[in-house]
C-alpha cells in the first residue's frame, strides 16, 4: 500500500468509528436496547432487574409510552401499586389509544378511592374503545363510587350489551344493583356471572360477598370454598375467608388462610 493512499484508509476508517459510536449514543436505539433487556428480565421473573431496565429506557427516551408501559409491568408484578400507577397514567397519557394503560391506571385509582380520577380515566378508555365492555365497567364502578348509581347500571348493562357472555360486567352489574338498593336484581346477576363463568373465581368471591353482605353466613362461606378450587389468583380468596373466620370469631380456621398469605405484602403481619 502506497503511503499516498494511507491517509485515505485512515480517514475511512475514523469516518466508520464515529459513525458507530453516533448510533450508540442514539437515544431511540439507547432505549430499544434498554427494552429489550428489561423483556428478558421480565421474561425470567427477575422483575426488579426489568425496573431497573425499563427505568433506564424511560430516563434515555421519557416520550417512548412503550417504555412507560412497561415499567408499569414490572412495577405491578413486584407489588408496587403505586409507582405502577404513575407509570400506567404516563404510558395513557403518551399514549391515549393504549387502552389497557388507561384500564389499569383508572383501575389502581378506584382501588385507591379516588373515583373522580378513575371517572376521567374511565372516559378516556371509553373514547379510545367505545365497544370495550372493560371500559365500561371501568367507568361505572368510577360513577357508582361518586354515588351516581343510575348512571353507574347503565354502564354495566351497555357492557352487558355489547358482551352478554362477559361474566365481569355481569358481576359489576350486581355490585351496582346492591349499592342501589336493589338486591333480588343484585342477586341475580352475582348468580348469572358465575354460571357464565363457573370456573371463575372473582365471579364466586363475589356472589359470596353479596351473600354475606345479606346474612346468608352459611351459603357465603360454602361460595368462597368453592371459590378457592375456581381458576385465578387464590390471595384474594384466602384472604375473605380468613376475614370470614375471624369476624365469626372462628380464629383457628382463620390460620390456614393467614398462613397462605404470608408471602403477600403484609401477610406475615397479619398471621402475628
Amino acid at each position: 500500500m502506497s503511503l499516498s493512499g494511507r491517509p485515505r484508509h485512515l480517514f475511512i476508517a475514523w469516518l466508520a468509528l464515529t459513525t458507530a459510536a453516533g448510533c450508540t449514543r442514539d437515544p431511540d436505539a439507547r432505549a430499544r436496547e434498554y427494552l429489550a433487556s428489561g423483556d428478558e428480565y421480565a421474561a425470567s421473573q427477575k422483575h426488579n432487574e426489568a425496573i431497573i431496565q425499563y427505568g433506564n429506557a424511560v430516563k434515555t427516551k421519557p416520550e417512548l409510552a412503550e417504555a412507560h408501559y412497561k415499567l408499569a409491568k414490572a412495577y405491578e408484578r413486584a407489588g408496587d401499586p403505586v409507582r405502577a400507577y404513575g407509570a400506567y397514567s404516563r404510558a395513557a397519557d403518551l399514549q391515549p389509544s393504549n387502552l389497557d394503560a388507561q384500564l389499569q391506571a383508572g383501575g389502581l385509582l378506584l382501588a385507591s378511592g379516588d373515583y373522580a380520577a378513575a371517572r376521567t380515566r374511565a372516559e378516556l378508555a371509553v373514547s379510545a374503545a367505545p365497544t370495550d365492555p372493560a371500559a365500561h365497567i371501568l367507568l361505572g364502578n368510577a360513577l357508582a363510587g361518586l354515588n351516581e348509581t343510575g348512571r353507574a347500571v347503565k354502564q354495566m348493562e351497555q357492557a352487558i350489551r355489547l358482551d352478554p357472555s362477559y361474566a365481569p360486567a355481569w358481576t359489576a352489574l350486581g355490585a351496582a344493583r346492591f349499592s342501589g338498593g336493589d338486591r333480588p336484581a343484585a342477586a341475580d346477576a352475582f348468580r348469572k356471572a358465575v354460571e357464565l363463568s363457573p370456573q371463575s373465581a372473582d365471579a364466586r368471591l363475589a356472589l359470596a360477598n353479596y351473600l354475606w353482605a345479606i346474612g346468608k353466613h352459611r351459603e357465603a362461606e360454602a361460595m368462597l370454598k368453592s371459590a378457592l378450587a375456581a381458576n385465578g389468583p387464590k390471595a384474594s380468596v384466602h384472604r375473605a375467608l380468613a376475614l370470614f373466620y375471624i369476624v365469626a370469631q372462628r380464629a383457628p380456621e382463620a390460620g390456614p388462610h393467614f398462613l397462605a398469605l404470608k408471602a403477600e405484602p403484609g401477610g406475615a403481619l397479619a398471621l402475628a
